[in-house]
């Protein structure tokens, strides 16, 4: 993967979050209204909001990826799991969960073993092993997910997904990734795991593999922010699925539509 402009990045990085809502503002509070405070354990799903009970003077999110917070209104931002501090004394945990589960989570555990993915990669069938690579079918609805291995260490994975379930795999990927606002080069989206480069430990490039499949290729952010190049599974070989980038001209349109960002 070719290194994008890191002042681009950090640009964008930045202005994700200055766009994000602003806190409350701190005031005072008796200690009868830090008692009424609701201290469960909240979830949500992504998109969706829950109301904070209690007197709410000041409310802050630890990871604004995950969850943000405005007055005592919090929103599930991205999946994950983060916490609240009410009124700079009560801190709640969070947990954001998926609206869309298409598939099981790729395992990120970079840097890990075959021996490792092939006991955390409960769902499909392993169609093909090989020194340097593990290849799954029938993941949920991704027709391939395949592992890439440097030097017996987790490097890099390949998502393989129908045209027909474009929406659905767009919108699975958003609950989990910030992609940039823009396109990149031949035909290719990044997302990241994160607001900065510093907290991102996974970056997700999605592209136009052919007129019927998608395909989304993860990599550690370290190797990303390196300029260092994710080991690629030949899916022609393993899938017997040839590229086209001749046609994906127009399902690349369709796909920037999808995800929101501009051609």
């Amino acid at each position: 993967m070719k290194q994008v402009e890191k002042s681009k990045i950090v640009k964008w990085m930045a202005c994700a979050c200055i766009a994000l809502p602003a806190m409350s503002l701190v005031s005072c509070s008796s200690d009868d209204d830090e008692e009424s405070i609701n201290t469960s354990p909240i979830t949500v799903y992504a998109g969706s909001t829950y109301n904070i009970e209690g007197d709410v003077n000041s409310a802050v999110s630890s990871n604004e990826f995950v969850a943000i917070v405005e007055k005592n209104t919090v929103t599930g931002n991205h999946v994950g799991e983060t916490s609240i501090t009410v009124n700079s004394k009560h801190k709640i945990p969070v947990t954001v969960r998926p609206k869309y589960m298409i598939m099981n989570d790729p395992v990120t555990d970079w840097g890990a073993s075959k021996a490792t993915i092939k006991q955390k990669q409960t769902q499909g069938t392993l169609r093909q092993e090989t020194s340097d690579m593990l290849a799954y079918e029938n993941c949920g609805d991704a027709e391939l997910m395949g592992y890439s291995f440097k030097n017996g260490k987790l490097a890099g994975i390949v998502v393989m997904v129908s045209i027909s379930k474009m929406d659905a795999y767009i919108n699975y990927l958003k609950e989990r990734f910030a992609f940039l606002p823009e396109q990149y080069e031949n035909y290719t989206f990044l997302g990241f795991d994160a607001y900065t480069l510093a907290q991102s430990t996974t970056v997700a490039a999605l592209s136009i593999y052919n007129t019927d499949y998608l395909s989304c290729v993860y990599m550690p952010t370290a190797d990303f922010k390196s300029g260092a190049k994710a080991p690629k599974i030949n899916v022609q070989e393993t899938l017997g699925i040839p590229s086209d980038m001749k046609a994906t001209r127009e399902l690349t349109f369709q796909l920037s539509d999808a995800i929101g960002i501009s051609k």
